[in-house]
């Protein structure tokens, strides 16, 4: 069983006004859609609105995960504001800056005697490694 397709957009047109007309006039049958098609479109729709409503729910995810992190991002800032550099430090850049390498830097550092608890840890470590490379350099320019 084809029913026929009709077009509700397109405007009827008045064939009823021709004279002559022999074919009596057709009264319009309303279109009844099976019940398997509508059983289908229900279940398309159900599923439409299941994928809505997890959008939403992801959007919404979303968008409290990028305010968290935001948050981090703040936060770690705050705390790089709040740090300042050790004097050892900036002992070093100090004498960086002025040509210096960073062994010789160390040593001047030593010999002047800094009294920063952070110098005694981190200039015995860095001492021990560029002892070596100090050593060795004063033996070439000596030769």
């Amino acid at each position: 069983m084809h029913l026929p397709f009709v077009s509700r957009d397109m405007p009827k047109s008045n064939k009823s006004s021709k004279k002559g007309s022999a074919k009596p006039k057709k009264t319009s049958t309303a279109v009844t859609i099976p019940k398997s098609v509508t059983a289908t479109l229900d279940r398309i729709h159900a599923k439409v609105q299941s994928v809505e409503t997890q959008l939403r729910d992801f959007t919404k995810e979303f968008r409290t995960q990028a305010k968290a992190w935001t948050k981090m991002g703040e936060k770690s800032s705050q705390k790089r504001a709040k740090r300042k550099p050790s004097e050892y430090n900036l002992y070093l850049k100090d004498k960086m800056k002025q040509g210096m390498t960073m062994t010789e830097a160390v040593g001047a550092w030593k010999q002047r005697g800094g009294s920063s608890g952070e110098s005694s840890s981190m200039s015995s470590s860095s001492m021990s490694s560029s002892m070596g490379e100090e050593s060795e350099t004063e033996t070439e320019d000596e030769a």
